[in-house]
């Protein structure tokens, strides 16, 4: 079986994505795909706590920077026309490097009640990061 989800997140990330873009910034960039795809799927399954922390760390960042709002509008834009249909938690996004030097992409899944509040480290080193300024 093929690895939809990794693909889906490349479709959905697509336009936050540079073909240039090194493995640290393409990893950085899906991470925080994954971030507003979470906060998504908690929001429709009413996580609350987690879409609360989410949304909390989302609005600080947002009201600091307008590049990085209209990052997050566009994803969530995206999620919602585009990859409703697709439910799952998305979790342990990784950037491989193959031998030719290719970059792959590993995306794994969770059905949203198998969820633990694990998304606070995730979270955190992408706000540190500040890929967007």
């Amino acid at each position: 079986m093929p690895d939809i989800y990794s693909s889906i997140l490349l479709d959905f990330a697509a336009p936050l994505l540079h073909k240039n873009d090194s493995k640290e910034i393409l990893q950085l960039k899906l991470n925080f795909a994954e971030i507003v795809w979470n906060y998504c799927i908690a929001k429709e399954f009413k996580l609350t706590v987690l879409s609360f922390s989410i949304e909390n760390a989302l609005n600080m960042e947002t009201k600091k920077n307008k590049q990085f709002h209209k990052f997050v509008s566009v994803l969530k834009a995206n999620k919602k026309t585009h990859f409703y249909k697709y439910k799952n938690y998305l979790v342990n996004t990784e950037v491989k490097q193959k031998p030719d030097g290719s970059l792959s992409v590993v995306a794994r899944f969770v059905e949203p009640k198998q969820i633990i509040e694990s998304n606070e480290k995730l979270l955190k080193d992408f706000l540190l990061t500040g890929f967007w300024k």
